[in-house]
Protein backbone atom coordinates (compact mmCIF):
# COMPACT_ATOMS: atom_id res chain seq x y z
CA UNK A 1 0.00 0.00 0.00
CA UNK A 2 2.76 2.63 0.80
CA UNK A 3 4.39 1.84 -2.67
CA UNK A 4 1.23 2.19 -4.15
CA UNK A 5 0.95 5.54 -2.60
CA UNK A 6 4.17 6.49 -3.26
CA UNK A 7 3.72 5.48 -7.04
CA UNK A 8 0.61 7.62 -7.15
CA UNK A 9 2.43 10.47 -5.74
CA UNK A 10 4.91 12.65 -8.14
CA UNK A 11 7.41 14.87 -6.83
CA UNK A 12 5.19 17.97 -7.64
CA UNK A 13 2.12 16.55 -5.74
CA UNK A 14 4.44 15.90 -3.10
CA UNK A 15 5.57 19.78 -2.94
CA UNK A 16 1.89 20.90 -3.40
CA UNK A 17 1.16 18.52 -0.42
CA UNK A 18 3.77 20.28 1.76
CA UNK A 19 2.43 23.47 0.49
CA UNK A 20 -1.19 22.88 1.26
CA UNK A 21 -0.25 21.07 4.69
CA UNK A 22 1.84 24.34 5.27
CA UNK A 23 -0.94 26.63 4.96
CA UNK A 24 -3.32 24.40 6.81
CA UNK A 25 -1.72 24.84 9.69
CA UNK A 26 -0.98 28.40 9.65
CA UNK A 27 -4.37 28.68 9.67
CA UNK A 28 -5.37 26.23 12.24
CA UNK A 29 -2.82 28.07 14.68
CA UNK A 30 -4.35 31.36 13.35
CA UNK A 31 -8.22 30.31 14.14
CA UNK A 32 -7.26 28.87 17.51
CA UNK A 33 -5.15 32.21 18.22
CA UNK A 34 -8.06 34.35 17.24
CA UNK A 35 -10.61 32.03 19.47
CA UNK A 36 -8.68 32.08 22.51
CA UNK A 37 -7.96 35.82 21.83
CA UNK A 38 -11.29 36.53 21.63
CA UNK A 39 -12.14 34.48 25.48
CA UNK A 40 -9.51 36.71 26.58
CA UNK A 41 -10.85 39.80 25.19
CA UNK A 42 -14.32 38.91 27.27
CA UNK A 43 -12.62 38.01 30.16
CA UNK A 44 -10.69 41.29 30.21
CA UNK A 45 -14.19 43.04 29.14
CA UNK A 46 -15.95 41.34 31.80
CA UNK A 47 -13.69 42.63 33.97
CA UNK A 48 -13.32 45.95 33.26
CA UNK A 49 -17.00 46.56 32.28
CA UNK A 50 -18.96 44.27 35.04
CA UNK A 51 -17.19 42.79 37.92
CA UNK A 52 -14.71 46.29 39.12
CA UNK A 53 -17.56 48.83 38.12
CA UNK A 54 -19.73 46.27 40.06
CA UNK A 55 -17.24 46.21 43.01
CA UNK A 56 -17.06 50.01 43.15
CA UNK A 57 -20.71 50.28 42.95
CA UNK A 58 -20.97 48.33 46.35
CA UNK A 59 -18.41 50.15 48.15
CA UNK A 60 -19.68 53.37 47.02
CA UNK A 61 -22.90 52.68 48.34
CA UNK A 62 -21.31 51.42 51.78
CA UNK A 63 -19.65 55.08 51.56
CA UNK A 64 -22.60 56.94 51.25
CA UNK A 65 -24.60 55.77 53.36
CA UNK A 66 -21.78 55.45 55.93
CA UNK A 67 -21.81 59.30 55.43
CA UNK A 68 -25.39 59.69 55.52
CA UNK A 69 -25.05 58.12 59.16
CA UNK A 70 -22.39 60.84 59.85
CA UNK A 71 -24.96 63.43 58.29
CA UNK A 72 -27.28 62.25 61.11
CA UNK A 73 -25.35 62.24 64.08
CA UNK A 74 -24.48 65.96 63.32
CA UNK A 75 -27.94 66.62 62.60
CA UNK A 76 -29.12 65.30 65.99
CA UNK A 77 -26.04 67.32 67.92
CA UNK A 78 -26.28 70.83 65.67
CA UNK A 79 -27.60 74.17 67.85
CA UNK A 80 -28.14 76.70 64.37
CA UNK A 81 -30.96 76.57 62.76
CA UNK A 82 -29.06 77.34 59.29
CA UNK A 83 -26.65 74.41 60.41
CA UNK A 84 -29.88 72.17 60.75
CA UNK A 85 -31.33 72.98 57.53
CA UNK A 86 -28.24 72.06 55.53
CA UNK A 87 -28.01 68.84 57.42
CA UNK A 88 -31.21 68.29 56.62
CA UNK A 89 -31.15 69.29 52.83
CA UNK A 90 -27.91 67.09 52.71
CA UNK A 91 -29.82 63.67 54.48
CA UNK A 92 -32.43 63.94 51.80
CA UNK A 93 -29.94 64.54 49.06
CA UNK A 94 -28.13 61.45 50.40
CA UNK A 95 -31.45 59.28 50.33
CA UNK A 96 -32.32 60.10 46.82
CA UNK A 97 -28.49 59.52 45.75
CA UNK A 98 -28.95 56.05 47.81
CA UNK A 99 -32.02 55.16 46.33
CA UNK A 100 -30.69 56.01 42.36
CA UNK A 101 -27.62 54.21 43.20
CA UNK A 102 -29.56 51.07 44.72
CA UNK A 103 -31.90 50.95 41.14
CA UNK A 104 -28.69 51.76 39.25
CA UNK A 105 -26.82 48.56 40.54
CA UNK A 106 -30.17 46.06 40.17
CA UNK A 107 -30.10 47.60 36.48
CA UNK A 108 -26.49 46.85 35.29
CA UNK A 109 -24.47 44.83 38.44
CA UNK A 110 -26.75 42.19 39.64
CA UNK A 111 -25.25 38.91 38.56
CA UNK A 112 -27.90 36.55 40.06
CA UNK A 113 -28.78 33.87 42.37
CA UNK A 114 -27.28 34.40 46.09
CA UNK A 115 -26.07 37.92 44.66
CA UNK A 116 -29.67 38.92 43.88
CA UNK A 117 -30.99 37.77 47.05
CA UNK A 118 -27.99 40.00 49.08
CA UNK A 119 -28.72 42.92 47.31
CA UNK A 120 -32.66 42.90 47.26
CA UNK A 121 -31.97 42.41 51.13
CA UNK A 122 -29.62 44.85 51.29
CA UNK A 123 -32.29 47.42 49.84
CA UNK A 124 -35.23 46.32 52.14
CA UNK A 125 -32.51 46.90 55.45
CA UNK A 126 -31.67 50.56 54.03
CA UNK A 127 -35.48 51.33 53.56
CA UNK A 128 -36.29 50.10 57.01
CA UNK A 129 -32.73 52.32 58.19
CA UNK A 130 -34.97 55.21 56.13
CA UNK A 131 -37.69 54.43 58.37
CA UNK A 132 -35.76 54.80 62.10
CA UNK A 133 -33.91 57.51 60.53
CA UNK A 134 -37.14 59.44 59.73
CA UNK A 135 -37.90 58.80 63.25
CA UNK A 136 -34.70 60.42 65.08
CA UNK A 137 -35.03 63.37 62.44
CA UNK A 138 -38.49 63.69 64.35
CA UNK A 139 -37.57 63.32 67.71
CA UNK A 140 -34.26 65.52 66.70
CA UNK A 141 -37.13 68.07 65.95
CA UNK A 142 -38.90 67.91 69.58
CA UNK A 143 -35.30 68.64 70.69
CA UNK A 144 -34.53 65.22 72.10
CA UNK A 145 -31.15 64.84 71.47
CA UNK A 146 -30.39 62.04 74.21
CA UNK A 147 -33.35 60.13 72.16
CA UNK A 148 -32.39 60.11 69.58
CA UNK A 149 -28.92 59.32 70.13
CA UNK A 150 -30.24 56.28 71.86
CA UNK A 151 -32.17 54.92 68.91
CA UNK A 152 -29.32 55.97 66.65
CA UNK A 153 -26.73 53.87 68.51
CA UNK A 154 -29.46 51.35 69.06
CA UNK A 155 -31.96 49.73 66.56
CA UNK A 156 -30.33 52.47 63.71
CA UNK A 157 -26.87 50.73 64.55
CA UNK A 158 -28.30 47.21 64.60
CA UNK A 159 -29.48 47.49 60.93
CA UNK A 160 -26.42 49.96 59.36
CA UNK A 161 -24.15 46.98 60.81
CA UNK A 162 -26.73 44.20 59.17
CA UNK A 163 -26.47 46.31 56.20
CA UNK A 164 -23.09 47.08 56.36
CA UNK A 165 -21.90 43.17 56.47
CA UNK A 166 -24.22 42.41 53.22
CA UNK A 167 -22.41 45.35 50.74
CA UNK A 168 -19.21 43.69 52.30
CA UNK A 169 -20.40 40.46 51.58
CA UNK A 170 -21.87 42.03 48.19
CA UNK A 171 -18.01 43.53 47.57
CA UNK A 172 -16.33 40.48 47.98
CA UNK A 173 -18.13 38.41 45.85
CA UNK A 174 -17.77 40.96 43.04
CA UNK A 175 -14.10 40.92 43.71
CA UNK A 176 -13.85 37.35 43.86
CA UNK A 177 -15.94 37.33 40.65
CA UNK A 178 -13.02 39.52 39.46
CA UNK A 179 -10.19 37.26 40.31
CA UNK A 180 -11.80 34.42 38.70
CA UNK A 181 -12.27 36.34 35.36
CA UNK A 182 -8.85 37.37 35.82
CA UNK A 183 -7.79 33.40 36.48
CA UNK A 184 -9.62 32.37 33.25
CA UNK A 185 -7.57 34.85 31.19
CA UNK A 186 -4.64 33.28 32.51
CA UNK A 187 -5.63 29.97 31.87
CA UNK A 188 -6.71 30.93 28.45
CA UNK A 189 -3.43 32.67 27.90
CA UNK A 190 -1.50 29.46 29.02
CA UNK A 191 -3.66 27.21 27.00
CA UNK A 192 -2.93 29.25 23.82
CA UNK A 193 0.43 28.91 24.47
CA UNK A 194 -0.12 25.75 25.15
CA UNK A 195 -1.97 24.84 22.11
CA UNK A 196 0.28 26.90 19.92
CA UNK A 197 3.22 25.35 20.38
CA UNK A 198 1.26 21.41 19.88
CA UNK A 199 0.45 22.57 16.94
CA UNK A 200 3.66 23.87 15.58
CA UNK A 201 5.37 21.07 16.78
CA UNK A 202 2.84 18.66 14.92
CA UNK A 203 3.44 21.14 11.72
CA UNK A 204 6.81 20.88 11.90
CA UNK A 205 7.28 16.97 12.70
CA UNK A 206 4.68 16.30 9.30
CA UNK A 207 6.50 18.82 7.14
CA UNK A 208 9.94 17.54 8.27
CA UNK A 209 8.82 13.90 7.25
CA UNK A 210 7.29 14.74 4.24
CA UNK A 211 10.52 17.34 3.32
CA UNK A 212 12.87 13.95 4.19
CA UNK A 213 10.54 11.83 2.62
CA UNK A 214 11.16 13.32 -0.38
CA UNK A 215 14.39 13.75 -0.07
CA UNK A 216 15.61 10.56 0.96
CA UNK A 217 13.21 9.02 -2.33
CA UNK A 218 15.29 11.79 -4.90
CA UNK A 219 18.63 10.98 -3.30
CA UNK A 220 18.40 7.18 -4.01
CA UNK A 221 16.39 7.45 -7.04
CA UNK A 222 19.98 9.64 -7.89
CA UNK A 223 22.42 7.56 -6.46
CA UNK A 224 20.66 4.28 -8.42
CA UNK A 225 21.43 6.27 -11.75
CA UNK A 226 24.69 7.74 -11.36
CA UNK A 227 25.68 3.37 -10.54
CA UNK A 228 23.49 2.54 -13.39
CA UNK A 229 25.01 5.14 -15.75
CA UNK A 230 27.94 4.53 -14.61
CA UNK A 231 27.85 0.68 -15.19
CA UNK A 232 26.50 1.34 -18.47
CA UNK A 233 28.57 3.46 -19.77
CA UNK A 234 31.54 1.36 -18.98
CA UNK A 235 29.96 -1.28 -21.42
CA UNK A 236 27.54 -3.51 -18.86
CA UNK A 237 24.70 -3.56 -20.78
CA UNK A 238 23.13 -6.05 -18.71
CA UNK A 239 22.67 -3.88 -15.96
CA UNK A 240 19.21 -2.70 -15.16
CA UNK A 241 18.55 -0.11 -12.69
CA UNK A 242 15.27 -1.25 -10.35
CA UNK A 243 11.80 1.26 -10.41
CA UNK A 244 11.09 2.00 -7.20
CA UNK A 245 10.55 5.56 -6.73
CA UNK A 246 8.72 8.69 -7.36
CA UNK A 247 7.17 8.63 -10.45
CA UNK A 248 9.29 10.98 -12.12
CA UNK A 249 12.34 8.68 -11.16
CA UNK A 250 10.77 6.18 -12.74
CA UNK A 251 10.32 7.42 -15.63
CA UNK A 252 14.05 8.14 -15.97
CA UNK A 253 14.76 4.89 -14.69
CA UNK A 254 12.52 3.26 -17.14
CA UNK A 255 14.91 5.43 -19.94
CA UNK A 256 18.04 4.27 -18.63
CA UNK A 257 16.75 0.29 -18.47
CA UNK A 258 15.37 0.85 -22.25
CA UNK A 259 18.72 2.82 -23.57
CA UNK A 260 20.77 -0.27 -21.72
CA UNK A 261 18.42 -2.50 -23.72
CA UNK A 262 18.63 -0.48 -26.70
CA UNK A 263 22.67 -0.52 -26.48
CA UNK A 264 22.42 -4.82 -25.53
CA UNK A 265 20.24 -4.99 -28.85
CA UNK A 266 21.89 -2.90 -30.82
CA UNK A 267 25.56 -4.43 -29.92
CA UNK A 268 24.63 -8.30 -30.75
CA UNK A 269 22.86 -7.47 -33.77
CA UNK A 270 26.13 -5.71 -35.02
CA UNK A 271 28.15 -8.60 -33.78
CA UNK A 272 25.85 -11.06 -35.40
CA UNK A 273 25.58 -8.72 -38.91
CA UNK A 274 29.70 -8.05 -38.77
CA UNK A 275 30.26 -11.86 -38.14
CA UNK A 276 28.08 -12.90 -41.28
CA UNK A 277 30.06 -9.98 -43.65
CA UNK A 278 33.35 -11.67 -41.96
CA UNK A 279 31.97 -15.47 -43.42
CA UNK A 280 31.48 -14.03 -46.20
CA UNK A 281 27.70 -13.14 -46.21
CA UNK A 282 26.81 -10.00 -47.77
CA UNK A 283 23.66 -10.18 -47.67
CA UNK A 284 23.61 -10.21 -43.92
CA UNK A 285 20.74 -7.72 -42.42
CA UNK A 286 19.74 -6.49 -38.99
CA UNK A 287 17.12 -7.76 -37.00
CA UNK A 288 16.86 -5.11 -34.95
CA UNK A 289 16.14 -1.94 -37.43
CA UNK A 290 13.83 -0.36 -34.85
CA UNK A 291 16.13 -0.40 -31.85
CA UNK A 292 18.81 2.09 -34.55
CA UNK A 293 16.37 5.36 -33.45
CA UNK A 294 17.51 8.57 -34.30
CA UNK A 295 21.35 8.93 -34.29
CA UNK A 296 21.83 5.77 -33.99
CA UNK A 297 20.39 5.14 -37.64
CA UNK A 298 23.76 6.04 -38.64
CA UNK A 299 25.31 2.63 -37.75
CA UNK A 300 23.05 0.67 -39.47
CA UNK A 301 23.54 2.75 -42.76
CA UNK A 302 26.98 2.25 -42.26
CA UNK A 303 26.54 -1.72 -42.45
CA UNK A 304 24.81 -1.11 -45.22
CA UNK A 305 27.37 0.83 -47.26
CA UNK A 306 30.02 -1.71 -46.05
CA UNK A 307 27.88 -4.57 -47.71
CA UNK A 308 27.37 -2.19 -50.62
CA UNK A 309 30.93 -1.84 -51.02
CA UNK A 310 32.29 -5.39 -50.38
CA UNK A 311 30.11 -6.09 -53.19
CA UNK A 312 31.66 -4.02 -55.60
CA UNK A 313 34.72 -5.28 -54.88
CA UNK A 314 33.80 -8.68 -55.40
CA UNK A 315 32.36 -8.27 -58.70
CA UNK A 316 35.88 -6.90 -59.78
Amino acid sequence: MRTSLKNKMTIKNRLILIEIISILGMIVIGLVAIMTSRKINQASTDIADFWVPSAIAAEQLNTDTSDYRIAEHEYILAKRRNQIDALEAELSLKRQEIGEEFDQYIRFYIGGGEEDALIHQAQRLWQQYEAVSEEILEISRANQPDKALELLNGQSKELFDEYSRLLKAIGDEKQAGANRASEYGNQLYSRLIGWKIALILLLALTLSALIISLIRGMVKSIVLLVNGITRVSAGDLDFRLNCDGDREMETVIRSVNSLAASLKTMAEDEKRVLGEIASGNLDASSKAEPSYRGDFAAILYGIRNLETRLKEQRKI
